[in-house]
């Protein structure tokens, strides 16, 4: 009597369930970071825009303005305005956008900093009080916590490390 051979054995569905493993492990760490260039590929570009925005306003009011609702620029109507301590904020979905630090800077960034870790900044007048670290017109920062954050923020070009601590990463970009 001759046995037919109709499946697979064990042993085979292992070592593919094993590579199938192996591949996802490897893959998914690098997916990461590529959705966190595509994010902060989005805030470079509204921090650009915002930037532009306050250099306009300077150039028709002789100063900068932290009111963001008086810069133009258009956002989509579900986006929220508010105003807090430190910042000027429209909030869209997961991302808000803001002047900061009276008028010396422009961000955008993930919605809960604590939490999605990633926050891209430019500013536009100097700054010395940032953590007692000096910032000049035209410096860019960003801020992170993890590592796919980290890869995304040191994919942007030659930085130097200006605050390292278990809460953040500071990369200043060099001119």
């Amino acid at each position: 009597m001759k046995k037919l051979n109709k499946g697979f054995t064990l042993l085979e569905l292992l070592v593919v369930v094993l590579i199938i493993g192996i591949l996802a492990g490897v893959a998914l760490p690098q997916y990461r970071v590529v959705v966190k260039k595509a994010q902060l590929a989005d805030y470079i570009s509204m921090v650009k825009a915002l930037k532009n925005a306050e250099e306009s306003y300077l150039l028709m009011h002789g100063r900068y303005t932290a009111n963001l609702s008086a810069l133009d620029i258009s956002l989509p109507s579900s986006c929220r305005y508010y105003e807090d301590s430190y910042c000027s904020v429209y909030e869209c979905g997961e991302s808000w956008y803001g002047v900061c630090n009276d008028v010396t800077n422009v961000q955008a960034g993930t919605k809960e900093f604590t939490k999605h870790k990633l926050r891209y900044l430019q500013f536009i007048q100097d700054n010395d009080d940032m953590d007692g670290v000096e910032y000049h017109a035209g410096d860019i920062v960003c801020m992170a916590i993890k590592d796919a954050e980290r890869k995304a923020c040191m994919s942007l070009g030659p930085y130097e490390i200006t605050h390292n601590s278990s809460t953040e990463v500071r990369y200043r970009y060099v001119r």
